[in-house]
């Protein structure tokens, strides 16, 4: 992320934010995503966090983080959680390079 490139907080659907960002995981696809996060160890003890804190506690540690290359950089899980457990939007952090080109789509 070039320096000059400053992340902006918004609010993003979970919708959105797999129609406009692919994970960053090569060239899997949302599916692939979320059959290996929730297969993982590291998924059940955040579902754990989530059940004892409530799921505010995702974006208050770390929003999802949107690249300006089109890539959701960080935030598989929290995504994937939100899908499982139909959370509508998540806090997101975003380029000004990625809050232009979600305009632009």
């Amino acid at each position: 992320m070039n320096a000059a490139d400053r992340l902006v907080l918004v609010s993003r659907s979970v919708a959105q934010i797999i129609t406009f960002w692919r994970p960053g995981s090569g060239d899997w696809s949302w599916a692939d995503e979320y059959a290996d996060v929730m297969s993982q160890e590291r998924t059940t003890e955040i579902y754990r966090r989530v059940d004892a804190e409530g799921i505010s506690f995702i974006d208050s540690v770390a929003p999802v983080l949107l690249g300006n290359d089109g890539r959701v950089w960080d935030g598989h899980h929290r995504i994937c959680i939100a899908i499982q457990r139909r959370i509508h939007s998540l806090m997101c952090e975003m380029t000004d390079a990625a809050a232009t080109r979600e305009a632009n789509s």
